[in-house]
């Protein structure tokens, strides 16, 4: 059985990759957004 501290160690690891992952889908669309009004999209 797990004990507390490896729970809270496994819960912050997959917050950080989540954050993570949200934080370049942002890069990816300000990315995207911005490339297209460049274009006058």
């Amino acid at each position: 059985m797990k004990t507390i501290k490896d729970l809270d160690i496994v819960a912050l690891t997959e917050d950080i990759e989540a954050t993570h992952f949200e934080t370049k889908e942002i890069i990816k669309l300000s990315f995207m957004t911005s490339r297209n009004s460049r274009n006058g999209i």
